[in-house]
């Protein structure tokens, strides 16, 4: 008596095979992912500065304009 003979051993056996697949492949797919954020962390950290405020536009267009950032202007008013 062959094993492959019993019904659904076969079919059992293929699914178990594709399974194993996929989840070798997704595995390999996650620990690539998370390679990707901590390498975008590593980034962050690099170009982490404390926040400066400049009250000045002139200064700070100019400083932008010398690292190539945007602007950001925040207004405020207490009427």
């Amino acid at each position: 008596m062959n094993i492959f003979e019993f019904k659904g051993v076969k079919s059992s056996l293929l699914l178990l095979l594709i399974a194993g697949c996929l989840l070798s492949s997704g595995c390999t797919a996650l620990q690539e992912a998370q390679q990707r954020r901590m390498a975008r962390r590593e980034k962050a950290r690099e170009v982490d500065m404390p926040l400066q405020w400049i009250k000045s536009i002139s200064e700070g267009m100019t400083a932008a304009a010398q690292m190539g950032k945007p602007v950001m202007m925040d207004f405020y008013t207490d009427w």
